[in-house]
């Protein structure tokens, strides 16, 4: 039983080193890289498929909350935060939302904050980040171009992963699919 325990520690910490290498290694690599080691890796991510993933603490591997929704700023072309749900038996709304600024990374699985403080009550968010879902969502929304082309309709964002989380593109889906394009 108590080597079984000394396992189970050892996993913990093993696991929470890397998530806390994992965490700068994603973050600073968008910063830190110079022209000597060469180009820097660029990530991209659609946003809906962060929707449902758990918001861990790196502090101390807790697993606080999911993200319910992401919420984007159309005229920066940034991130600006996530909604949140609990997690587990009584999942539902949360109070606190998660700014932008205080996400230390987005990974595979998780989106990673340094500890619970980085929450904030909506009530204390941003005006963007607390305005309501349907003044600011562009999912839907008919893409045409100047010369009166209808490319399809805006089904999702993509971002770019990095210090500021900037949105690259849309994916728009036309009758007949789903096509990428900024």
């Amino acid at each position: 039983m108590e080597r079984l325990w000394l396992v189970l520690v050892v996993a913990v910490v093993v696991l929470f080193v890397a998530l806390q290498a994992g965490a700068a290694t994603i973050r600073g690599r968008h910063r830190d890289a110079s022209a000597s080691e060469g180009a820097a890796m660029t990530e991209l991510v659609r946003a809906g498929d962060l929707i449902g993933r758990p918001v861990v603490t790196i502090d101390g591997g807790d697993d606080i909350a999911e993200v319910k929704d992401v919420v984007y700023d159309s005229e920066a072309r940034q991130l600006v935060g996530f909604t949140l749900n609990k997690r587990g038996w009584f999942r539902g709304n949360i109070p606190e939302s998660l700014p932008a600024e205080s996400v230390e990374a987005i990974g595979d699985t998780a989106v990673m904050i340094r500890d619970q403080g980085a929450l904030t009550a909506r009530k204390g968010t941003s005006t963007e980040l607390a305005r309501a879902a349907s003044s600011r969502n562009v999912l839907g929304n008919r893409v045409i171009t100047e010369h009166g082309v209808d490319l399809g309709e805006v089904s999702g964002l993509v971002l770019m992963l990095g210090d500021q989380f900037d949105v690259i593109g849309y994916e728009l889906k036309e009758e007949s699919g789903t096509c990428q394009g900024r």
